[in-house]
């Protein structure tokens, strides 16, 4: 994924958005990844940078990523992740509505179901 399409994305989250942080780069599913912000849409890619899985997190975004790598079957080509953060006020209800719209626009391979947008 390219960084244009990563701030692109970020758009959706409008006033949800996080503005104290500036990550711009992915965070590799390999490295110690920081425990980032604890409301956030994530963006994963595989090794040749296609976008397979959008998904979201009020828990923590290192909680829910760990939780995920727990299916190692399910997780195997992740590669990447880029993270939106969102301010940790946000409701639940605007972070899902978030996550299905960036899924909406991304069209992630591998994801069984997204949240409906209205």
């Amino acid at each position: 994924m390219r960084a244009s399409l990563y701030f692109s994305a970020r758009e959706f989250a409008g006033r949800w958005l996080d503005s104290a942080d500036r990550a711009s780069a992915p965070v590799l599913i390999a490295s110690d990844m920081p425990a980032g912000p604890s409301c956030a849409v994530y963006i994963v890619c595989d090794w040749g940078g296609r976008v397979i899985y959008v998904g979201s997190t009020t828990i923590g975004v290192r909680t829910r990523l760990r939780q995920h790598c727990m299916d190692t079957a399910r997780t195997f080509d992740w590669a990447e992740v880029w993270i939106i953060p969102l301010r940790n006020d946000t409701p639940v209800v605007e972070v899902r509505r978030i996550e299905g719209l960036v899924g909406l626009a991304l069209r992630p391979l591998n994801n069984r179901a997204l949240p409906m947008v209205c």
